[in-house]
């Protein structure tokens, strides 16, 4: 089955606290892949990852 991680600073990786969900196929109401269930902690990582980017982006 397919994983879909999170890529937070250059890096991918699986929710911080592992959890996951199913994405189905509306077609065949089969599971199509599993992806990372981000928590508020991966998206303040992802935040605080795209601030210290920013200056690098933006010259």
């Amino acid at each position: 089955m397919h994983e879909v991680s999170l890529l937070i600073d250059g890096v991918s990786r699986g929710a911080s606290n592992g959890a996951t969900f199913d994405r189905i196929d509306p077609a065949t109401g089969q599971v199509a892949s599993r992806a990372a269930a981000a928590t508020l902690d991966d998206a303040d990582a992802a935040v605080a990852a795209a601030a210290r980017a920013f200056p690098a982006w933006a010259a």
